[in-house]
């Protein structure tokens, strides 16, 4: 008879025990908060370029990584946390120029409607006088 080895038939550390539910990993508080707010964050930056619309995106995005950072969740909660937080200072400098800008053509828009109104005005009046 061979030598018994009681340690040969011992089921491997991450194995079950025979008739054993398999092994579940336990679901970690806030991962998925993390991921959905590093996905707004790139989704808010690269929606700022539309006259700033994105910064509601980011708002939301720096809300759910705060959140999702006090549940424990590092790695991706600061990376969410630091791309909304840029995202928002560069939301924030876009949109206010594209507002800027569109006042100003407006503004010059109705100057150039006035001018042309008064000159044609002019016109009208001197062929008018002219007989």
């Amino acid at each position: 008879m061979e030598n018994y080895n009681p340690g040969q038939y011992q089921q491997p550390y991450n194995q079950p025990a025979f008739g054993q539910a398999p092994y579940q990993p336990v679901p970690q508080p806030g991962k998925g908060m993390a991921i959905t707010a590093l996905v707004l964050s790139i989704v808010g930056i690269c929606g700022s370029c539309f006259y700033g619309l994105g910064v509601i995106l980011l708002i939301v995005s720096l809300i759910l990584s705060i959140v999702a950072k006090s549940k424990g969740q590092g790695g991706i909660a600061t990376a969410a946390l630091i791309v909304s937080i840029v995202g928002l200072v560069i939301g924030i400098i876009i949109g206010s120029i594209m507002i800027l800008s569109v006042g100003t053509y407006l503004g010059r828009a109705k100057a150039a409607a006035s001018s042309i109104s008064y000159h044609n005005w002019s016109i009208s009046m001197s062929r008018a006088l002219r007989g």
